[in-house]
């Protein structure tokens, strides 16, 4: 793979060959050929756009951690509880309020009941957590599938931006991470 040309002709009759190595060219094009700096300013704006960019990965962690901590507080993501009858078999999935509406409902008759004859024990419901995944809901998969995408492309533009070998590039992504972390972890946690 030694003699390998890594080189391709773009329309404009321009060669482009991409480096294997760290280099500190300030000409590398970022995502596209009209994104290429050609003076200092230019190649300084493009690191400060890919550490703002990096920051925003970081964000969007966050964003992910938020909305599953917003779907848990409303019950959405809270473990499925399901009564088990007299033989043990499993009834059909219930919300959680529902059971327990269904006990207190139990319960009073258990207690009318003890009235009318205190002399029988009536048998308690057993009760587990369903083992397994929770059944799937449009408001609540659709949103953590539609960050969980918007995380992997930045993700996977961020490894782009790296793949140039650029040590400028490379150094503002992990500035960018790490100023991320250092403003956004705190409210992840």
């Amino acid at each position: 793979m030694g003699g390998m040309d890594m080189g391709g002709s773009s329309s404009g009759g321009m060669s482009h060959s991409m480096a294997m190595t760290f280099h500190s060219n300030m000409v590398d094009a970022l995502f596209s050929d009209q994104w290429t700096p050609s003076n200092r300013g230019q190649y300084a704006g493009t690191c400060i756009f890919i550490v703002f960019f990096a920051m925003i990965y970081r964000g969007l962690f966050v964003v992910k951690f938020k909305l599953d901590e917003k779907l848990i507080k409303c019950g959405k993501l809270n473990k499925q509880v399901v009564a088990l009858n007299d033989i043990g078999r499993d009834q059909p999935y219930k919300s959680l309020r529902d059971i327990e509406d269904e006990i207190d409902e139990e319960e009073e008759q258990e207690r009318l009941q003890k009235l009318e004859r205190p002399d029988q024990p009536s048998p308690a419901p057993t009760m587990t957590t369903r083992q397994g995944p929770r059944p799937w809901r449009l408001s609540v998969d659709v949103p953590r599938a539609a960050i969980q995408t918007v995380l992997s492309g930045v993700g996977y533009l961020l490894m782009l931006i790296t793949m140039t070998y650029n040590v400028g590039y490379f150094v503002s992504v992990l500035g960018g991470i790490f100023l991320g972390e250092l403003l956004f972890a705190r409210y992840a946690s």
